[in-house]
């Protein structure tokens, strides 16, 4: 039986970690996510509490100077935002980094495993930066309120759809994505953001005890019979 301390401490790593990767994904969802003060403060305390994010804390608080430089105003952020991923510079798309044959078929992969945990992408597609963010947040949210209500295996599950997704997924990318957007950034406003994307799913590899797979490499296998989580959200 796990002791209620560790019981505890798992549920609060699993809050925070999704916590992390929310507020990651809402500063990469447009331009006045980018400028809010609060999101950087936010992202910068989460990490703070969990020992091994600090690099992504580091990072939040670079951003947020960053972002209170009075040249960089709304409208000169929302240029920005679509010379970079609107116009593609920097493309928010996994498939964007994939050869073409390839693309289509991991789409279909990540749209499985939304699917799998009764979750769709509304606006995007679901490869796209954004999204995969946000459903790392939803599965450690999920895993977090599993181990709350003591049910171990539900928890499990989604500790282990985190792994696979994150080897298989979004950490395979968001270093292409992070350089892309350095070499094609006029502001060093999202190079700084999307190095923190890049930092926490680095710090997450660790403790999710998984190496993210390389880009080219062999296809995962399609998550067609993956078990569901089982905790309503």
């Amino acid at each position: 039986m796990i002791a209620p301390e560790a019981l505890l401490a798992d549920c609060e790593l699993a809050l925070g970690r999704s916590t992390l990767y929310g507020v990651t994904a809402r500063l990469l969802s447009g331009p006045a996510g980018a400028l809010d003060p609060a999101l950087f403060a936010e992202l910068a305390r989460a990490a703070r509490e969990h020992p091994g994010y600090t690099a992504v804390a580091d990072d939040a608080e670079a951003a947020a100077r960053l972002a209170a430089d009075p040249a960089l105003t709304p409208r000169v952020l929302e240029q920005e935002f679509t010379h970079l991923f609107r116009r593609a510079r920097a493309a928010p798309y996994e498939g964007s980094y994939l050869p073409a044959a390839r693309a289509s078929q991991e789409l279909a992969d990540v749209a499985g495993f939304l699917r799998a945990f009764g979750t769709t992408s509304r606006q995007e597609k679901p490869d796209h930066v954004v999204s995969e963010l946000e459903f790392m947040a939803l599965l450690c949210l999920k895993e977090s309120i599993a181990r709350g209500n003591g049910q171990a295996p539900e928890a499990a599950v989604c500790r282990d759809a985190q792994a696979k997704f994150l080897k298989d997924h979004l950490g395979r990318w968001l270093d292409a994505f992070h350089a892309a957007v350095v070499a094609s950034s006029r502001f060093p406003l999202y190079p700084a953001i999307a190095q923190a994307a890049s930092h926490l799913v680095a710090a997450d590899a660790v403790v999710l005890g998984v190496e993210p797979g390389i880009l080219g490499g062999s296809s995962p296998e399609e998550p067609e019979d993956a078990p569901k989580c089982g905790v309503g959200g």
